[in-house]
């Protein structure tokens, strides 16, 4: 009889818990997609269809980037939605199954002469911008390679356009959705890099959230449940995507 009330309480807790998660996601289409209720990014929808498939309702909410990841980090928030992994972020985070992926290289002009660029180092010789509290920024630094940064991808790739920076380092899927928007996608181009491969993505939830482990259980039971139904697969489909 213990063991039950304690497994019924340890669900009620979870379930109160549920109603003060803040989840967060940062404009990064069409991955994450702000001021659009109806097509708000397939990460965001996986999210919320993978918590509702466990009885958990939530409602992923947009703030820039940096600030989540301070907040994730520091515990004030539950977690963040299309997260890379890199070394500083698991000192203060988990991570989820994996809910997406993304090829990253170079943004850059057609006109641009990217052939002599086999590695990050070789953007040594070029004017590189970045995003800040991005992965790919972090990566940067840790080669110590200089940048520009912005921040938001728009101004990156405004900046591109206009012939200001050279190269942007960046996942080529949120980049083209957003030069397509901005009517300049037929200026630019992408460069795969052969020393990155596809860059997988997760929901990371900070590690000093009341209830984590438990919380991560239920997301990823969650997450299965919705490939099993084909709810993941619909999703996806929505945007013109076949997922992975």
């Amino acid at each position: 009889m213990s063991l039950l009330i304690l497994f019924v309480t340890s669900l009620l807790a979870v379930s109160v818990k549920a109603s003060e998660l803040k989840i967060f996601a940062s404009h990064y289409p069409p991955f994450d997609i702000a001021d659009n209720p109806l097509t708000p990014g397939f990460d965001v929808e996986v999210t919320e269809a993978a918590f509702a498939a466990s009885d958990i309702d939530v409602n992923v909410e947009f703030r820039p980037w940096a600030r989540i990841m301070r907040d994730v980090q520091a515990g004030t928030a539950t977690a963040a939605v299309t997260c890379s992994v890199n070394a500083e972020r698991r000192k203060q985070l988990y991570y989820s199954d994996e809910i997406s992926s993304s090829q990253v290289g170079l943004i850059s002009l057609k006109t641009l002469d990217t052939g002599a660029i086999r590695s990050l180092d070789d953007l040594r010789n070029y004017r590189v911008v970045s995003v800040n509290g991005y992965a790919t920024q972090t990566e940067l630094i840790n080669r110590n390679i200089n940048t520009l940064n912005v921040n938001r991808m728009d101004e990156a790739i405004n900046l591109i356009a206009r012939q200001r920076q050279d190269i942007f380092y960046i996942g080529r899927e949120a980049a083209l959705f957003i030069a397509n928007q901005l009517g300049l996608a037929q200026k630019i181009k992408f460069t795969p890099l052969a020393e990155k491969p596809t860059l997988k993505l997760y929901v990371c939830f900070s590690k000093q959230w009341p209830g984590v482990q438990q919380l991560i259980s239920k997301f990823n039971q969650g997450l299965q449940r919705i490939r099993t139904n084909g709810v993941f697969q619909e999703i996806h489909a929505r945007y013109g995507l076949t997922p992975f």
